[in-house]
């Protein structure tokens, strides 16, 4: 009586080894079947930080941002341009230097990055990549104002907006958050790289 409930004990121990050291090394790999299948990869992998423009808005065909084209950016180049309401003040100088930085932290791509501010007034701003044009900054919120639902909008003056070498805007940005930024145009960059 005493061996079989030893037997019984020992079976039973076993047993919760063998489920438990399954459960160890099948586990992972049906959750991993499952995070797969569910579509949840793709999404960690695809979602962009900004706001993705689709269709692109093809510059070309929309007469007020006709003067984005002065840029002449080569197959490969892309634009990150940040918008604002009146002159470069502070906080448009703050973002320009961390669109630089973001830049140079782009490795071997960074070269094909080029960043600009369009703004509507003369007032401050570093000369080398400024635009003056009141009204492509004026169509280029109401662009922003038609793409994006009403309550992501929440009066913007200003913004950042992603152009590609053919001349179309891609990306809209109404926050700065550096790090999703340059995840997106890594992304981009990596994938236009011309072989």
């Amino acid at each position: 009586m005493v061996e079989q409930t030893k037997r019984s004990v020992s079976i039973g121990s076993n047993l919760l080894t063998i489920t438990s050291l399954l459960l160890c090394f099948v586990g992972p790999l049906f959750f991993a079947w499952w995070f797969i299948e569910s579509g949840r990869a793709k999404l960690i992998n695809q979602t962009n930080h900004g706001t993705l423009i689709n269709p692109p808005v093809d510059i070309r065909n929309e007469k007020p941002l006709n003067r984005l084209m002065e840029t002449n950016l080569r197959p490969g180049e892309w634009a990150a341009v940040y918008y604002t309401e009146g002159g470069c003040s502070s906080s448009c100088q703050s973002t320009l230097k961390t669109l630089s930085t973001v830049r140079s932290l782009l490795g071997r791509d960074g070269p094909r990055l080029y960043v600009w501010s369009l703004i509507s007034d003369v007032k401050g701003g570093p000369r080398e990549f400024q635009l003056v044009d009141a009204n492509v900054v004026e169509k280029l919120l109401i662009l922003y104002r038609e793409r994006v639902s009403p309550e992501h909008f929440e009066n913007k003056t200003e913004g950042i907006v992603v152009m590609d070498w053919r001349a179309q805007l891609i990306l809209f940005y109404s926050d700065f958050e550096p790090a999703g930024i340059k995840a997106d145009l890594s992304r981009l960059l990596r994938a236009s790289r011309l072989r």
